[in-house]
C-alpha cells in the first residue's frame, strides 16, 4: 500500500492568529479532493500545521 501525505504550513505572527490561520489552512485541504487522484491502494495522510512566531513552535495543527 502507498501512502501519500499533503502537509499544508501556515505561519501565525502571534498565538490570537493561530487559529485563523489553521482555518486557512484546512479550508483548501476540506475543498479540493486531493484523494480523488490517487489508486484504490494508495491512503492520503492531510495535514495542516501552524507556526506561532512568538512561541517558536508548531501550536495548532489538525488531520483531515
Amino acid at each position: 500500500m502507498n501512502i501519500f501525505i499533503l502537509i499544508k504550513l501556515k505561519y501565525a505572527s502571534n498565538k490570537s492568529k493561530a487559529q485563523k490561520k489553521l482555518d486557512e489552512a484546512l479550508s483548501p485541504i476540506k475543498a479540493k479532493d486531493y484523494g480523488n487522484v490517487l489508486s484504490k491502494k494508495a491512503e492520503l495522510l492531510c495535514v495542516a500545521l501552524v507556526f506561532d512566531a512568538e512561541k517558536r513552535q508548531i501550536t495548532h495543527y489538525a488531520q483531515v
